[in-house]
């Protein structure tokens, strides 16, 4: 979930550049996108794991697998164009990748 939140919080970096004029952002920003999902269904297995085999807390798995949907709309969004639903849809992925992985450091072994 670590490396998951850090690429998630590398994209509001990458469009912050491309918005400030460095227009080869956008091409990192778009192959950051396809590793951050990458990385959230990793982590969503995790979580599955731990919930089963170690006993750990139930929701994180259904977080995880909410976030591994909202990714991927996202990416959907982003290509498409849809600001609208693109800027605070990434927000609240953000915001829900920090809430995870405050849950993964919490509870690690």
């Amino acid at each position: 979930m670590t490396l998951a939140t850090v690429l998630l919080f590398g994209q509001a970096l990458l469009a912050g550049q491309f918005l400030s004029g460095a227009y080869r952002a956008l091409d990192l920003h778009r192959a950051n996108a396809f590793l951050a999902e990458v990385m959230v269904v990793i982590s969503a297995v995790g979580a599955f794991v731990d919930a089963r085999a170690r006993g750990g807390p139930r929701w994180p798995p259904l977080v995880c697998t909410g976030l591994v949907v909202a990714v991927g709309v996202q990416i959907s969004m982003g290509l498409n164009r849809e600001l609208a639903v693109h800027i605070p849809l990434g927000v609240a992925i953000i915001a829900t990748a920090a809430l995870l992985l405050q849950e993964a450091w919490r509870t690690s072994p």
